[in-house]
């Protein structure tokens, strides 16, 4: 593994590939996947209204990730399929700004989609977390290439989700790491993007953490995906 600060020209290469990072994270789906279809009326009907309302309810927060992390990119206005293919499903789509602890260099952003019904949201969650997402995730690492950094998806596994606390009876949690290199200067330095799926009742939340030269913390995605569960059990309960 080549870290970024082993040489000048290593460290030119992470600093590029922090900026590229912050891309993928803020715009990535909208690059990578087919943006949902919008066949509502304007002004919304009551199923979309409360399908926005789910998904804003599981959308991450910045107050999720504890201290020291600060915005490096706002929402984007429109947020793309979670399956990177239109999905008729899927009535409301939200999506966070992109956070940063500098310190660490670690890139944090989260998308929420919302249903008409638990019915169809588990019928998301079979085409995404239950089928497989290797190819989206690796197209949505690829198409954050710019700036003269090529990014490239080396592999896609799924990792053990954390531990669910009790009571958890009907959240479904699933988490994916997608490994990769980035190339630029003549340098190359290894990337990557862990997905973590959360889902319940109606609505699915999709967190993003990237990290430059080594691998996200596993302390901060649990913590994370704690949140986004008590949500779950919330809205479950409800």
């Amino acid at each position: 593994m080549i870290r970024i600060t082993r040489t000048p020209g290593v460290a030119r290469l992470g600093a590029m590939v922090l900026v590229i990072a912050a891309a993928v994270m803020s715009t990535g789906h909208a690059r990578a996947g087919a943006p949902n279809p919008k066949p509502h009326p304007k002004p919304p009907g009551p199923a979309v209204r409360a399908a926005t309302a789910s998904a804003r309810r599981a959308l991450l927060r910045r107050s999720d990730l504890g201290a020291g992390w600060s915005v490096v990119s706002a929402a984007p206005s429109e947020t793309s399929s979670l399956t990177c293919a239109a999905d008729r499903s899927v009535l409301a789509a939200v999506a966070s700004a992109t956070w940063s602890q500098r310190s660490s260099g670690v890139f944090v952003s989260g998308a929420s989609y919302g249903y008409a019904t638990g019915t169809a949201e588990r019928r998301g969650w079979a085409r995404t977390a239950d089928g497989g997402m290797g190819r989206c995730l690796e197209r949505l690492l690829a198409d954050g290439s710019g700036q003269g950094v090529r990014l490239r998806a080396t592999g896609v596994r799924r990792l053990a989700p954390p531990p669910l606390a009790r009571g958890a009876h009907g959240v479904a949690v699933s988490r994916y790491r997608v490994s990769g290199t980035a190339s630029g200067n003549g340098q190359q330095t290894t990337v990557a993007l862990d997905v973590v799926l959360v889902a319940a009742g109606t609505w699915i939340a999709e967190d993003e953490f990237t990290a430059v030269g080594a691998s996200p913390a596993n302390a901060l995605e649990a913590r994370v995906a704690r949140v986004q569960v008590r949500r779950a059990v919330s809205s479950l309960a409800g």
